[in-house]
């Protein structure tokens, strides 16, 4: 069943409610916050810069990748977000929508962001 606009705007204000120190937009649906990314208790997240604001394959043009070590009992997408946010998590380009966390090899992660 598609929401409706009341339902967006309450997700809206929930997820702005749930992440304010955010320094970027979280764009995962409120019921999928909860959902278990993993079972490992330690991952590490990479942030890169694979965009078109950055020159997407001019390396020489883009900030250097940054990693964050993720450290938590209960692996889900919320905790997770409120780690990154904790280690201060900057999107700095127009795609500052995080929409996915994708596992990339055995411990790494990838964040997608949109925008």
């Amino acid at each position: 069943m598609e929401k409706t606009e009341e339902q967006y705007q309450e997700e809206f204000k929930y997820i702005e409610k749930r992440f304010p120190d955010a320094q970027f937009d979280v764009s995962i649906a409120r019921e999928k916050l909860t959902d278990i990314i993993t079972a490992d208790k330690q991952i590490i997240i990479k942030q890169d810069y694979f965009c078109s604001c950055w020159g997407c394959k001019d390396v020489n043009n883009r900030p250097p990748n940054k990693y964050y070590i993720i450290n938590n009992d209960v692996m889900s997408y919320e905790n997770v977000i409120d780690e990154l946010i904790k280690q201060k998590l900057f999107a700095d380009c127009d795609h500052r929508f995080l929409e996915l966390i994708t596992k990339t090899t055995d411990i790494q992660y990838s964040l997608w962001f949109g925008s």
